[in-house]
């Protein structure tokens, strides 16, 4: 009853008595649903920040990964909780596994974060916990980037250590409890 109305007050009384009711079904949905925005780019009269991402790439490379860095060894490893040797090669695993942690162009033609640079958030964010936007002040990843890099290097390493009994680690025998 409710539908022969739909019809009608839509496509006319012939509508009504046709009997293409999966087709007209179809085509009410598909032009009544609302198209949605994909997910991603730039939202028209949101705020966008001038992040000088090369800059604190250029910075996090000076402080721990040249010949000669501004923090040493023991720094490094009370800050990120491993030693560096371990970081580079997490950050080589991933990095082949995954393209997300490849330094690519956006659409601009803007360099995007270097693998060790998404790394690094990702770590930092493991390791200390805390807000996703804290990293902003010196890594100049905004929060949103900060929370999807943070998935993709977390589904990365248990795609990594799942199963390899080396890393003295199964994947069924990991427990999760939540940061409160």
């Amino acid at each position: 009853m409710a539908w022969s109305y739909v019809k009608m007050s839509m496509f006319g009384t012939a509508a009504a008595s046709s009997n293409n009711d999966k087709i007209m079904a179809e085509v009410v949905v598909l032009t009544q649903t609302p198209r949605k925005r994909p997910w991603g780019g730039s939202i028209p009269g949101h705020k966008t920040y001038k992040r000088d991402r090369i800059a604190a790439d250029w910075q996090l490379n000076q402080d721990y990964f040249v010949e000669r860095p501004l923090y040493n060894e023991e720094h490094f490893r009370r800050r990120f909780h491993m030693r560096q040797e371990l970081f580079l090669r997490i950050v080589d695993e991933v990095t082949a596994k995954n393209r997300f942690f490849k330094q690519r162009r956006n659409a601009a033609g803007q360099l995007g974060f270097s693998a060790l640079h998404k790394c690094t958030v990702a770590l930092k964010m493991l390791a200390n916990g805390g807000p996703a936007d804290e990293l902003d002040d010196h890594l100049k990843m905004g929060e949103s980037t900060v929370l999807e890099t943070l998935k993709e290097f977390v589904m990365n390493v248990i795609k990594i250590l799942h199963g390899q009994p080396q890393y003295g680690l199964q994947l069924e025998e990991m427990t999760f409890h939540p940061v409160m």
